[in-house]
């Protein structure tokens, strides 16, 4: 048979997880959407005119940018080393 007090403090833990995650989803949202207004025309990550929504937890911006370069970098690597080759 069930036990009916250990499936109701699962499904209480179980909430509580959900409640955090979702309070940890809508904070980054709106830092997101602030940073997002605000720096409009991303050229430069020094001139970034909120970066207090990049310390509170949006990173993802920083490593973003860094990937992007150096994929940029290895495609500009590969071109070169196909041009030699040919």
């Amino acid at each position: 048979m069930l036990n009916w007090k250990n499936f109701s403090s699962w499904k209480t833990g179980i909430i509580a997880l959900l409640l955090v995650i979702d309070i940890m989803l809508l904070i980054s949202s709106v830092c997101g959407a602030l940073f997002l207004t605000k720096n409009k025309n991303i050229k430069d990550i020094e001139h970034f005119k909120v970066k207090k929504a990049l310390d509170f937890g949006l990173f993802y911006f920083r490593v973003s940018l860094k990937i992007d370069k150096t994929i940029e970098n290895l495609s500009k690597m590969n071109k070169f080393e196909q041009e030699n080759i040919n």
